[in-house]
């Protein structure tokens, strides 16, 4: 039950970027697919199938340039079988992927710097 928990989480999550990175899109009148039922739902599936794969990073016993490539290839090889499945053409790949990756990072670095911050005030008292 708890792996089912987890991996509906990351399918949500990755769900939740896929949506904002296509609404990016979209608001920035970039070429992207055009929205109809079908592809919305393929852009769906697609962004929870690639959460679900973000779980790879919670593997302790990879390496994380390991997990970081394989991660990477997976994600690729869902992209093109969705563009081959649903006939949509998205941009550059490797550049929506960078995108994430940064917002991700600096998400995480935000949150890090608080935790510090919070551990420190905890510490002095």
């Amino acid at each position: 039950m708890r792996i089912a928990k987890q991996l509906l989480t990351e399918a949500v999550i990755g769900i939740m970027i896929g949506a904002t990175v296509y609404l990016t899109t979209l608001m920035l009148h970039l070429d992207t697919i055009n929205p109809t039922p079908r592809s919305i739902a393929g852009l769906f599936i697609m962004s929870a199938v690639i959460g679900i794969l973000s779980s790879i990073f919670d593997l302790d016993w990879l390496s994380l340039p390991v997990a970081y490539g394989t991660h990477f290839i997976s994600t690729f090889l869902v992209v093109l079988a969705t563009n081959y499945l649903m006939g949509c053409f998205i941009i550059s790949f490797i550049v929506i992927y960078a995108f994430i990756w940064i917002a991700l990072y600096l998400s995480w670095r935000v949150t890090a710097r608080k935790m510090t911050r919070i551990l420190k005030k905890r510490l002095k008292k």
